[in-house]
């Protein structure tokens, strides 16, 4: 996925003042996971669904 369209993805799922970012079916691997731990804007999330992704239990741990 490139970053652009990455960028693009959360900022359209990114609802409800910024409390709730809705990532479900949207193609996120690991590398996309990192991006997103790794982002102070998102730092007010605090409702992330990411399932039907490419994401298995140790990914995510």
């Amino acid at each position: 996925m490139e970053d652009v369209s990455f960028e693009h993805t959360i900022s359209a799922n990114l609802v409800d003042d910024g409390k709730l970012l809705d990532l479900e079916d949207k193609n996120i691997g690991i590398e996309e996971l990192r991006l997103l731990a790794a982002s102070e804007e998102l730092s007010g999330v605090e409702q992330l669904y990411l399932s039907q992704n490419q994401l298995c239990g140790e990914a995510i741990e």
